[in-house]
């Protein structure tokens, strides 16, 4: 579900809602059906972030290191870098 994160974050909002609901299920299923646990609620009992606040840390992850140049892209070959 993390794989290419920088290109999911330019999907549509139902598309990445979807993705997000793959884990959503998958936690409810993890505790007693009677539990009224809130899908944060459940991220937390299991130490787990939500999938829109993962993609946020390895965007932003992503984008120090091309700041910093410890990652290979593109960009430096158009720019002569």
């Amino acid at each position: 579900m993390e794989y290419n994160h920088y290109t999911a974050t330019y999907l549509s909002k139902a598309c990445r809602f979807a993705i997000e609901n793959i884990q959503r299920r998958f936690t409810k299923k993890l505790i007693p059906p009677n539990s009224s646990y809130s899908y944060l609620e459940r991220c937390q009992l299991f130490k787990l972030d939500p999938l829109w606040l993962r993609r946020l840390k390895l965007n932003l992850i992503f984008l120090h290191c091309l700041v910093y140049c410890h990652a290979y892209t593109e960009f430096y070959t158009c720019f002569g870098l």
